[in-house]
């Protein structure tokens, strides 16, 4: 599997009072993401399998060409998460966190963009969340995270082809009888380090880079000869700020 660098996620910290024995913290994420899964993976392997083209007409000499259908992927993610720190160097707690995938057609620049966008993946993750500060010190601070979840959702299978080949031939029956919505049940764990600056008593900033590692299974799925799991792998980087009201 590859591992693959995500975009740049914002994230957000609200703590009770100040960085310590008995205070809590409300954290909230949103960013990008680059996508890579077998799920996605399986997609490609079946348009290359069927020859799948589309027809575009180039920009200057108005000429129509056919060009190999190729994916583009657009991830979306919200988390949130209660941390409780029951001493001065140790958060525990709960967090939750939403994806979204966007299956795009892609198009050569040279030629007029045609594009169809369909639902892919949409999948809820949720567990215990720790954190765990290695320095905590002279306005500065450097901690480990930890985040273990169960994940449930849904997988809408080739939809962007479904959406655009109209033919009623051999292909178009296949594409017909993969166009479902099956339900992923699944897990996965993330492991990160946080940088963070205290700023003053009510602002600190910090930067979080982390690994994660999550695996599903499609639930009955009727369809012979498909995948019946999907691995994912990625590192990620989030940039943030923590705001203290206590």
């Amino acid at each position: 599997m590859k591992i693959i660098l995500a975009l740049v996620t914002c994230c957000g910290l609200v703590f009770s009072k100040g960085i310590g024995a008995g205070s809590f913290a409300i954290e909230m994420s949103t960013g990008l993401y680059e996508h890579h899964s077998d799920l996605a993976n399986q997609e490609s392997d079946l348009v290359e399998a069927f020859g799948v083209y589309r027809e575009f007409i180039h920009n200057e000499t108005g000429e129509t060409k056919q060009v190999p259908m190729d994916y583009a992927y657009l991830p979306w993610t919200f988390g949130v998460g209660l941390l409780y720190h029951p001493g001065n160097r140790t958060g525990i707690g709960l967090k939750y966190h939403y994806l979204g995938v966007t299956q795009r057609s892609e198009f050569p620049a040279e030629f007029n963009s045609f594009e169809s966008t369909e639902p892919f993946i949409q999948q809820h993750y949720a567990g215990p969340y720790a954190e765990y500060y290695l320095i905590k010190r002279y306005g500065f601070g450097i901690s480990i995270v930890a985040h273990g979840y169960l994940s449930r959702g849904l997988t809408t299978r080739v939809p962007v082809l479904k959406h655009d080949y109209t033919e009623s031939d051999e292909i178009g029956l296949i594409v017909n009888m993969l166009n479902e919505e099956i339900e992923l049940k699944g897990w996965g764990y993330n492991l990160g380090s946080k940088f963070i600056l205290f700023n003053n008593d009510r602002i600190n900033s910090f930067f979080k880079v982390d690994y994660s590692f999550s695996k599903s299974e499609l639930i009955d799925d009727p369809f012979p000869g498909y995948i019946r799991n999907t691995v994912s792998k990625e590192t990620g980087f989030s940039l943030g700020f923590s705001i203290i009201i206590g």
